[in-house]
Formats: structure tokens, sequence, C-alpha cells
């Protein structure tokens, strides 16, 4: 059993690299968001305006 869990332990590295790899996703992810609503709002205020023709 305690191989088990001496095994599992990751180095400094893998750790980092882990933790890296979330930060980038999440913030990705957040930044995505945020430009998808502000466009959805940048249509929608195009679409409230009077056509011209």
């Amino acid at each position: 059993m305690r191989d088990i869990f001496t095994s599992i332990k990751r180095t400094p590295y893998q750790s980092l690299a882990a933790f890296l790899v979330l930060f980038f996703t999440l913030l990705l992810s957040t930044v995505l968001f945020i430009a998808l609503r502000f466009l959805n709002g940048l249509i929608k205020y195009t679409e409230t305006l009077p056509q011209v023709t």
C-alpha cells in the first residue's frame, strides 16, 4: 500500500505544469467568455439601429 502512495507523488515540475495548464485553461475560457459577451452586446446594439436604405 505504501508503494502506491509514493508512486502517485509528483515532482515539482509536474506540479508546476499541472498548475499552469489549469491556470491557462481558466484564463482562456474567461477571456473567451468576456469576448463573446461583448460581441453579443455589440450585435444586439447594431440590430437596434435604424436601417440605412
